[in-house]
């Protein structure tokens, strides 16, 4: 909450923003009402940008089992597929964060593929208005010993 003088709130759509390393990351739209004298802006749903993301192939490979049956190590190869919108009148940039296993590695990305953090990938897409598209990013995951790469 940021306190301003009611001169100047007045009722407004605003989008949100935000900035890291000279990255602007679209996180959302709504509409303000002053109240009170302050500037409340909590974080809305994007009604022009839309992302979806779905599992498309998960394969365990090299699978290694105790003698009482148990798996103990596995690698995995995984597929996730990435649907962007812009159903605005605005181009958009649109930053999508993704969490992974920290021991995966990136095979091939229909986009370049930035890794974030230990367990943490990002990509970044600028759509025209009313363009859509789909990203495809492949993992795997090597000596894993619970849960998959792409979490669900």
């Amino acid at each position: 909450s940021l306190r301003l003088p009611q001169r100047f709130l007045i009722p407004a759509r605003v989008e949100y923003f935000t900035q890291k390393d000279g990255q602007i990351t679209f996180l959302g739209e709504g509409h303000f009402t002053p109240e009170g004298g302050f500037l409340k802006l909590p974080l809305g749903i994007a009604q022009d940008v839309i992302v979806e993301e779905t599992i498309t192939h998960r394969e365990k490979e090299n699978q290694v089992f105790a003698e009482d049956g148990r798996e103990l190590l596995y690698h995995t190869h995984e597929e996730k597929r990435y649907h962007l919108e812009n159903r605005g009148v605005e181009p958009k940039k649109v930053v999508v964060f993704d969490t992974a296993e920290g021991s995966f590695r990136v095979i091939s990305s229909t986009v370049p593929v930035t890794r974030e953090s230990f367990d943490q990938i990002s990509f970044t897409v600028t759509l025209s208005p009313q363009e859509e598209t789909d990203i495809t990013v492949t993992v795997e995951g090597v000596k894993l010993t619970s849960g998959w790469v792409f979490g669900e």
